[in-house]
């Protein structure tokens, strides 16, 4: 499995008079997991609102 564990936001900016590229980033943003645990029971969702949100699956719409 593969995981990010960190995401470096850099830019480039070209400088005119060198012709070389200044660059900037951002710290660094760090990512931790943890381990999933599936409850084995099998639950019927009964509250209505819950029950629309999941008819719609990951589109959306």
């Amino acid at each position: 499995m593969t995981r990010v564990t960190g995401v470096i936001q850099r830019s480039y900016r070209l400088d005119a008079d060198s012709g070389w590229f200044d660059t900037a980033a951002l710290p660094t943003l760090e990512f931790e997991y943890s381990v999933a645990s599936v409850d084995p029971v099998l639950h019927e969702i009964t509250d209505a609102t819950t029950h629309k949100i999941s008819r719609r699956g990951s589109t959306g719409a």
